[in-house]
């Protein structure tokens, strides 16, 4: 068996799986294609590591090698079934969240807001691929401020503040308009 392609390339996926949190943001467009290849190369390994375990067992648990290889292969893909995010949380090392915001626009696009204990701000925009803004924010009254804003690759307009409309019943959000 050759182990050496099969086990490089399934290390090579379990590092980009788990390091999406981090490139996601920079692929604009391209990260539904990015996101097809992976699970495309995710069923790949899966049949791959079937068709591994049935040659192991009809050489009758013998070569050592493919042990190695369908072991390395079975905790790749078992791992990333569970955790296809990655395997570490890198929202909860950014700090604590205090608030969190989503809007959901026409064609499924959506933009999620998460203020940090840090007084930092992560926005995510979800529209035919991932857009990231990260800046600084302050508070005052119902407004947040944001400032130092990294717009990342996003093309829209820019935006300044946010104000937050409080609501009557504890169990419905609070609605948040950005400008």
């Amino acid at each position: 068996m050759k182990l050496k392609p099969i086990a490089i390339a399934a290390v090579i996926f379990f590092i980009i799986v788990n390091t999406s949190y981090f490139w996601e943001g920079l692929l604009g467009g391209y990260a539904m294609a990015t996101t097809l290849v992976l699970v495309a190369v995710f069923i790949f390994l899966s049949f791959y590591l079937i068709r591994q375990v049935y040659l192991f067992i009809r050489e009758k648990f013998a070569d050592r090698k493919r042990l190695i290889g369908i072991t390395l292969l079975a905790m790749v893909l078992v791992l990333t079934a569970i955790k296809p995010e990655g395997i570490i949380d890198f929202d909860r090392l950014q700090g604590d969240t205090l608030l969190i915001a989503s809007r959901k626009g026409v064609a499924g696009c959506t933009t999620h807001l998460k203020l940090k204990d840090n007084n930092r701000f992560y926005l995510k925009y979800y529209c035919f691929g991932v857009t990231q803004i990260t800046g600084n924010y302050y508070l005052k009254n119902d407004t947040i401020f944001f400032k130092d804003v990294d717009m990342g690759r996003y093309e829209g307009q820019n935006f300044h503040f946010a104000i937050i409309k409080p609501t009557i019943s504890k169990d419905i959000p609070a609605e948040l308009d950005i400008f």
